[in-house]
């Protein structure tokens, strides 16, 4: 049951974020917020932010998980518990949210951009 929901936050989270896709990656360039890497403009910050709270969302989600699993049924009181004890583990998967883009952004842009080069995928 902990996979299904792993499967169903992350699902979710990737879903919702295609559409911000066009917040995240304009098509335009505006040099105030914007930074440059290899003619394609990306606004980082936003990325970054949004790595964040779906660390959060991803936290909440499996919280409810939780819940269900130490005590079969699902309460709002319940709930809230679980997330009060949860804190250190989100704040967890916002940092390390954050660190990995800051780390692996540059590196998977570059392999996904010579995918999308070298076989014509993506936009």
């Amino acid at each position: 049951a902990f996979t299904a929901f792993q499967m169903a936050a992350w699902g979710g989270i990737g879903f919702i974020s295609g559409f911000f896709q066009p917040i995240m990656f304009p098509k335009k360039r505006r040099p105030a917020d914007m930074m440059i890497m290899e003619g394609v403009n990306y606004n980082i910050m936003i990325i970054i932010l949004w790595g964040g709270l779906t660390g959060a969302i991803f936290s909440l989600f499996m919280d409810i998980q939780s819940v269900l699993f130490y005590f079969n049924t699902f309460r709002w009181d319940y709930y809230l518990t679980v997330i009060v004890i949860a804190i250190p583990i989100t704040i967890e998967y916002i940092i390390t949210n954050i660190l990995f883009i800051l780390l692996l952004y540059r590196p998977v842009y570059y392999i996904f951009n010579r995918l999308r080069e070298k076989y014509g995928i993506g936009p």
